[in-house]
């Protein structure tokens, strides 16, 4: 019998699909767990053809925290039930001088 320990050993290196949302529109895209999120972004951002300011965007959990870049996808604890949002980043944007 195998426990859950050993399947997620067996699939850390093989992808899976999960959800990225962008403006109310739902695709599909695959990411393997030692994936930086960085990668995922990048990515999310071809796949949703965003061509204006797309520096300025980052990916968010359901939960609305913005994830960082640097961080894998194991780290994020981002399964193939989970659901990302691309959109405008806290931190990316910069400050508002006064």
């Amino acid at each position: 019998m195998e426990t859950q320990a050993t399947a997620d050993t067996r699939d850390k290196g093989h992808p899976f699909p999960i959800g990225i949302i962008y403006n109310g529109d739902e695709k599909h895209e695959p990411v393997t767990a030692d994936e930086r999120i960085k990668a995922v972004l990048d990515r999310a951002i071809q796949l949703f053809h965003v061509t204006q300011q797309p520096h300025m965007l980052s990916l968010f959990n359901e939960d609305g925290d913005e994830l960082n870049d640097s961080t894998t996808v194991a780290e994020n604890s981002i399964t193939k039930k989970s659901v990302l949002y691309l959109r405008q980043s806290k931190v990316k944007g910069g400050s508002s001088g006064c």
